[in-house]
């Protein structure tokens, strides 16, 4: 497979001692850059550095390519995991995006409670962007069909709760 043309490799690892792993690093990565970038309409780009196997931020001023980039070292890290498709990794995945989801209700309702005009519009941004991230997603190219679809319909809630709020 050949990766993402927003990633640029630092080294040629054909010569490494597990040529095998760095290439499924870049496979996962390069799945799951490119999905973040469709669902996001960002054109994020990453470098792989083949001598500590991780994806590294080219554009050191976005925080969203940071947050991706760690997503993406993540879902390399927990893919090489014997145990991947169990709940030792997937229920603290969406444990994580549920917070976030519940920060985002939090900020709203706080909003509501403490001024006559709440942060509606704020509210939205944030909502709109959960969604776009994390409807119907799933970390791509490691983990089995069945772990995939019950990621899905968790996080399809999650975005179906913010949806009802406004």
């Amino acid at each position: 497979m050949n990766h993402s043309v927003n990633i640029k490799v630092e080294k040629d690892f054909s010569s490494f001692v597990n040529p095998e792993l760095q290439q499924q690093k870049l496979e996962i990565g390069t799945k799951n850059l490119d999905d973040y970038n469709s669902r996001l309409g960002l054109n994020i780009e990453l470098n792989y550095n083949s001598d500590d196997y991780e994806f590294k931020v080219i554009d050191k001023f976005s925080s969203k390519a940071f947050s991706i980039c760690s997503s993406i070292n993540s879902y390399t890290f927990w893919a090489l995991q014997h145990n991947k498709d169990t709940a030792t990794w997937i229920e603290p995945f969406l444990f994580r995006i549920s917070n976030i989801a519940n920060n985002i209700k939090q900020e709203y309702y706080a909003s509501i409670m403490l001024s006559s005009k709440p942060d509606v519009e704020g509210f939205i941004f944030k909502k709109n962007e959960f969604v776009k991230t994390y409807q119907n997603f799933c970390p791509l190219g490691f983990l089995s069909n069945e772990s995939c679809e019950y990621i899905k319909a968790k996080l399809n809630n999650l975005c179906n709760d913010l949806n009802a709020i406004a």
